[in-house]
């Protein structure tokens, strides 16, 4: 059981603080676009990653309920505040500070926001009561309306035919 919430915090709260990243780097700067394609999907995996840990937690609450204790259950919260309070450093190290509309607040309350959904999912909610989703507009990175990044070709680079002088090399 505390693997499996490790892996909701893993899935539902590291993965997207980094997507957040980018994504708010793409947002500011119109930067980034086929990073940020290629992180929808990843995204999208993630999501399918997330929910079914989060089936697998709710099924086994209810198949062996005898095993989930009331300690069991505070130790799964601890687990989630805790990957939450450690992604809230890391996030600060990493935007330095700020990116434009991403700041240091916003990723608290984003991660926080995270680790709250993340836990009332499993019936764990608490954590951080109340937390909102400081960036509602990330949920606009959520859509892919392109084909499929890794499945595709380069656009951006074309080949070169070399040019010769008409001079003969010998062979």
């Amino acid at each position: 059981v505390k693997a499996i919430v490790s892996n909701i915090a893993l899935e539902g709260i590291y993965f997207f603080s980094g997507f957040d990243t980018f994504f708010a780097i793409n947002r500011a700067t119109g930067k980034m676009n086929g990073a940020v394609d290629g992180i929808k999907y990843i995204q999208r995996d993630e999501l399918t990653h997330l929910e079914i840990f989060i089936n697998m937690f709710n099924t086994l609450r209810v198949e062996y309920p005898r095993i989930f204790t009331k300690k069991l259950l505070a130790e799964c919260q601890v687990i989630l505040k805790e990957a939450a309070e450690k992604e809230i450093v890391w996030g600060k190290y990493v935007i330095d500070g700020g990116i434009p509309e991403y700041t240091n607040e916003i990723v608290e309350g984003r991660i926080r926001h995270l680790a709250e959904e993340r836990a009332t999912k499993i019936g764990l909610g608490g954590i951080y009561p109340g937390a909102k989703n400081p960036i509602p507009w990330v949920d606009d990175y959520k859509a892919i309306t392109k084909g499929n990044f890794f499945e595709s070709k380069p656009t951006s680079y074309t080949e070169k035919k070399p040019t010769f002088s008409g001079r003969k090399t010998a062979n």
